[in-house]
């Protein structure tokens, strides 16, 4: 009689119940905080703390879905697509298998470079020297000219061969590129720190995520000092249109709390007077308020919860994955909307939401009222976030395949 086939070898169970909850956090919690915070809040004014705790609350639907599955399924890898497989069959696993790869490799590919974007800045800021062009923030340009497939090039071909030479010759179809080299090496390293282990990449991942949050944490506690409970009024504000037409905002957009010193202050009152005039002579504006703008904010800030469910696909590297995944899944959610609804209460706080930057909302706040080294810090927890959320994505990735 043959001997049984040799069972496959076990995945080295290391993931603590801290492992997994700092997990959800770092796949949650990128870059984004500290921007689609402000791009909500020029939509939905101070209510945007109400959207991130509706948003929050539609996630944290999902994430008890997730809990009560991962009970059922104790130790076994796979997430979403083990779950999908169980309960709807073959064909509905295999279509989420195929989303699940090109969410995790497309987002790894983005995320990196932005990453690769976020560090050389930082290193031309600290250095003040430029970078070569493969190492620089934009990548070094390539102009492909492709001809053939362009249908202009095939009319042109038949039209000259017709007139002898006499048609003039038209614009070429061109690809544009640009290539980085910071990417593709940030993510051999993060491939490097994966075949160590998962404890080891566990490990990297606890204090990059501590320092993510502890960042945050201190980016709240430093702007709560300078939060002018005026700027919350109207809590419901209306449309952002109707307010930039009817008056500039009142002068407690740019006045400070007692606690500002004087020169911030004057800072303050120059940089928003003049994003006032700015944002009034020119800049795109939301014309939906109240309760509406609220709910639409709400739709836009539910994506920044996208991640927490990548607890669920380590199941089989947890020490008691009965216990400790589900919860991980519900205390990562937890802490990831205290973050967010903190944040954007305080960023509302410090300065109107009429006279933010959506494009860096904390940085231009903390600027405007003379904080100019919280950009700096802000800009290395852009840094930490986009790390820890680029090594959860490489690091679930094969659980799935």
């Amino acid at each position: 009689m043959l001997p049984p086939p040799p069972k496959p070898p076990a995945l080295t169970r290391s993931l603590s119940l801290l492992d997994l909850i700092l997990l959800g956090i770092g796949a949650s919690i990128g870059s984004g905080i500290f921007v689609v915070t402000g791009v909500a809040a020029r939509l939905a004014g101070p209510s945007v703390s109400l959207s991130f705790l509706l948003a929050g609350l539609a996630s944290l639907l999902n994430a008890l879905c997730y809990a009560d599955l991962a009970a059922r399924f104790p130790g076994r890898v796979g997430g979403a697509y083990l779950y999908a497989h169980a309960c709807l069959g073959q064909l509905a696993s295999f279509v989420l298998f195929c989303h699940l790869v090109l969410d995790y490799h497309v987002g790894a590919a983005a995320i990196a470079r932005s990453l690769a974007s976020y560090l050389a800045s930082l290193v031309e800021v600290a250095s003040g020297v430029g970078l070569p062009a493969v190492l620089a923030p934009g990548g070094l340009p390539i102009s492909i000219p492709l001809p053939f497939l362009s249908p202009s090039w095939l009319l042109w071909w038949v039209s000259d061969w017709w007139s002898g030479g006499q048609s003039p010759v038209p614009p070429v179809l061109t690809l544009d590129l640009s290539i980085n080299l910071v990417a593709p090496a940030v993510l051999l390293l993060i491939s490097w720190l994966l075949c160590r282990g998962v404890r080891e990449t566990s490990r990297v991942n606890d204090v990059m995520t501590s320092t993510k949050v502890a960042i945050v944490v201190l980016v709240v506690a430093v702007g709560a000092r300078y939060v002018n409970p005026a700027n919350w009024s109207p809590f419901f504000p209306p449309s952002l249109n109707s307010l930039l037409a009817s008056a500039a905002p009142a002068a407690a957009t740019t006045t400070a709390s007692a606690a500002v010193p004087a020169a911030a202050a004057a800072t303050a009152t120059a940089s928003a007077a003049s994003a006032a005039a700015t944002t009034v002579s020119g800049a795109s504006s939301s014309s939906v308020g109240g309760v509406q703008a609220m709910l639409s904010a709400a739709s836009l800030v539910f994506f920044s919860y996208i991640g927490f469910d990548a607890v669920a696909n380590t199941a089989e590297e947890s020490l008691h994955p009965r216990r400790d995944v589900p919860r991980g899944l519900l205390l990562s959610l937890a802490v990831c909307s205290l973050l967010y609804i903190s944040v954007s209460l305080v960023l509302t706080g410090m300065v109107h939401f009429t006279l933010l930057d959506p494009s860096a909302p904390l940085s231009s706040a903390f600027s405007s009222l003379g904080l100019h080294f919280m950009e700096r810090i802000i800009d290395i927890g852009a840094v930490v976030g986009l790390t820890t959320t680029l090594l959860t994505g490489c690091m679930c990735s094969p659980a799935c395949i």
